[in-house]
């Protein structure tokens, strides 16, 4: 999440849904960017730890679904 902005609504909601949940959606990126370049699969996750600087760790557990193309 480098150069992901950890402040405001949109993270809070972000970590409260990785609270609530055990599901992921995982993406790929443009190189460089934050911008959305395609869709990996959906996985389940444990052991979620979020940092006080906002950053989120959490260990992949299995794949749940393939992207659909």
């Amino acid at each position: 999440m480098t150069g992901a902005k950890v402040e405001g609504k949109r993270h809070a909601e972000y970590i409260e849904a990785l609270r609530r949940e055990d599901l992921l959606i995982l993406q790929r990126d443009k190189a460089g960017s934050l911008e959305r370049d395609g869709y990996i699969g959906i996985f389940t996750f444990k052991d979620l730890v979020v940092g006080d600087d906002g950053s989120v760790e959490l260990t992949i557990v299995a794949r749940y679904a393939d992207p659909q193309t």
